[in-house]
């Protein structure tokens, strides 16, 4: 039968420098550029992955052993946060859409507040490429109602963070409503997708996590009751727009 199946790839580079991924930003990167960036009806990239953070020994060690990461599977270059703006800056002037990681409340803040600065700053505000933020595990409705003014699309891992790691999380102090709250995105506006992280592979699992919302989670949650569980079609649907 006809295949169905359509891919639109992130790109990952593991710059040098900073100033060497502002260079690379400026004079290749064009090519992924916009909603849509290159390929063709099956095959498309488009877009750079840029991460926050303090490089951990074992990415160091990855980085001088580039190209070959079979041992780590992968390796994902992080940047503190004077690096991420400069980096996200050129990704904005040159129309080039961010992906970034936010999987916790403190760096879905950092993030935020970074890509304010730049929307406003850049020539070309980010809001029109919808930048995408990746694994977000809790949100307050203030952050909730900050990703949609961006613009943003927000990704969660629901049977990572909700089925397999919601006790801890809730061990840990932590509240339930703000625990991938998919009901909220829906009520403030802001699109969303689930994702699954290969933990495990499948589609549906992610989608059962997401709707059912773990005994454990939905015992103490107070918003999230099976009358207002989450939209099943469009929370893995994604739309040309974006």
């Amino acid at each position: 039968g006809e295949l169905t199946v359509r891919a639109h790839l992130v790109l990952s580079p593991a710059f040098e420098t900073a100033a060497a991924g502002v260079q690379a930003l400026e004079r290749w990167f064009p090519v992924a550029s916009g909603r849509q960036g290159s390929g063709d009806d099956r095959l498309r990239f488009g877009g750079v992955f840029l991460g926050l953070g303090h490089p951990s020994d074992a990415t160091r060690i990855l980085f001088e052993g580039l190209p070959y990461t079979a041992w780590g599977g992968f390796v994902e270059a992080e940047w503190d946060e004077a690096d991420f703006r400069a980096l996200c800056l050129a990704a904005a002037a040159n129309r080039v859409r961010i992906n970034t990681l936010v999987n916790d409340g403190h760096t879905l803040a950092t993030v935020l507040d970074v890509l304010e600065s730049v929307d406003r700053e850049s020539p070309h505000p980010i809001r029109d490429l919808r930048p995408v933020l990746e694994h977000v595990r809790d949100a307050t409705p203030d952050a909730i109602r900050r990703m949609r003014d961006l613009g943003a699309v927000a990704t969660t891992q629901p049977s990572a963070y909700i089925w397999k790691s919601g006790s801890a999380y809730l061990a840990a102090g932590g509240d339930p409503d703000r625990l991938c709250p998919h009901a909220d995105f829906d009520v403030e506006g802001l699109l969303w997708a689930l994702s699954t992280d290969n933990k495990p592979y499948s589609t549906l699992w992610a989608l059962a996590a997401a709707v059912e919302r773990a005994a454990v989670v939905q015992r103490q949650s107070r918003r999230e009751r099976p009358g207002r569980r989450s939209p099943r079609r469009r929370s893995l649907r994604q739309r040309s727009r974006w």
